[in-house]
């Protein structure tokens, strides 16, 4: 009839269907192996050394994080670096908001670097390139700190504007102007100052890596002594400080 496909024009289109399931599926195991191949030496000249078990991150909160959707942390890595405990992860959690053509949730993948503070702090986001017309946090606010590179770069928002202007001034605020960190957002929470981007992507994830991480530790550090004296509770990082089971 006339509009519907023959059978053999159905059967020919299966085929390539199945073909390119078939190359992807080899580009994307190639693709694995090269990353994982990549990060044994990675791993080796830069002291990391792997997490013993992925993580349930369902109880994580504030950007990347999405509590109670089925959130995880795979793939995380951990290293010393100079007293502080630092990480990389992929976080992943599954959303409805973009349903696949099978049904399936969508996936999507962060790649997210980590720096264990000493005491734990109230919490401040900063974010790159979305200060016109997105409102603030909800319990937060919009805060400038009369850094012109940093007020003109970050979004800055806290609960506590006095506390979020003595924390981004002096070497904090000049480790802010790192351009290793521009291609993601920040966030401070409990004892863990972690920076994010959207994707994962096997060839560049170990590049990010090795530029943000030294630029991260560095604004840990510049983090003031009289801050954390006045703010300080006790550590509460985001990673356990041992693996559990990750279900």
């Amino acid at each position: 009839m006339d509009g519907e496909l023959s059978t053999g024009t159905v059967v020919i289109l299966v085929v390539i269907v199945a073909v390119v399931i078939a190359v992807m599926v080899v580009v994307q195991g190639r693709r694995q192996s090269a990353y994982q191949e990549s990060k044994r030496s990675f791993s080796r000249g830069g002291g990391w050394h792997r997490f013993p078990a992925d993580i349930l991150a369902e109880d994580w909160s504030g950007g990347p994080f999405r509590p109670g959707r089925d959130g995880y942390a795979s793939d995380v890595n951990v290293a010393e670096r100079e007293g502080l405990r630092t990480f990389f992860l992929k976080y992943v959690y599954l959303t409805t908001d973009q349903i696949m053509a099978d049904g399936r949730s969508t996936k999507k993948e962060h790649l997210v670097v980590g720096v264990d503070l000493p005491a734990s702090l109230p919490e401040v986001a900063l974010e790159r390139g979305v200060r016109a017309g997105i409102g603030a946090a909800v319990g937060s606010q919009d805060i400038t700190v009369g850094h012109p590179e940093v007020d003109g770069a970050w979004r800055i928002t806290s609960s506590d504007e006095e506390y979020a202007r003595a924390l981004v001034q002096g070497a904090f605020a000049h480790a802010l102007t790192a351009p290793e960190l521009r291609r993601g957002n920040l966030r401070l929470s409990g004892s863990t100052l972690v920076w994010w981007e959207k994707g994962f992507e096997l060839t560049e994830v170990l590049g990010t890596v090795q530029r943000v991480e030294p630029a991260l530790v560095a604004l840990a550090r510049a983090v003031p002594a009289d801050v954390v004296r006045r703010y300080g509770t006790e550590p509460r990082p985001l990673l356990p400080l041992t693996g559990r089971s990750g279900g």
